[in-house]
């Protein structure tokens, strides 16, 4: 089903490259014009089955084009300061909680992340939490053999 869409277009009379100080107008035209479903941005529910992160806000995701994955890290509920990592595979519409070895970052919210396509790491910067604000510095780096884990 198309999207049929009507406009009204008035041209103002024009003088020495301006609008005309008195506002004649010189013309009214109608422009109809039809945009198909597939040009229409839409939002699509992506339920899934199997584990999913608690809910919460502040949360920052990456997309990690190496693996063709979303990289999730925190956010907050009213009791918790989250510092799991979480990795969505949009292929598999699946989520999937991973247990980096090492050290983690303090659970925060409010933080930002990015994916460095050079290292192929996720860097991450700042946040806070009840504990107060980070001004710390981290990056996940995944497996290189497989997806994250």
């Amino acid at each position: 089903m198309a999207l049929l869409v009507t406009c009204a277009v008035v041209a103002a009379a024009c003088s020495g490259g301006s609008v005309s100080t008195t506002g004649t107008v010189a013309t009214t035209e109608t422009v109809t014009t039809t945009i198909e479903p597939s040009t229409l941005a839409v939002w699509t529910d992506l339920t899934t089955a199997g584990p999913v992160p608690d809910p919460r806000s502040g949360t920052s995701m990456v997309y990690d084009s190496s693996f063709g994955s979303v990289i999730l890290f925190g956010g907050w509920d009213p009791d918790t300061d989250f510092g799991d990592t979480w990795e969505y595979d949009p292929a598999a519409n699946v989520w999937t909680q991973l247990d980096p070895a090492g050290g983690v970052p303090p659970g925060r919210a409010l933080h930002q992340m990015v994916y460095d396509p050079a290292t192929g790491s996720v860097i991450l910067f700042g946040g806070t939490s009840d504990a107060g604000r980070f001004g710390d510095t981290w990056a996940y780096s995944p497996p290189t053999t497989s997806g994250p884990t």
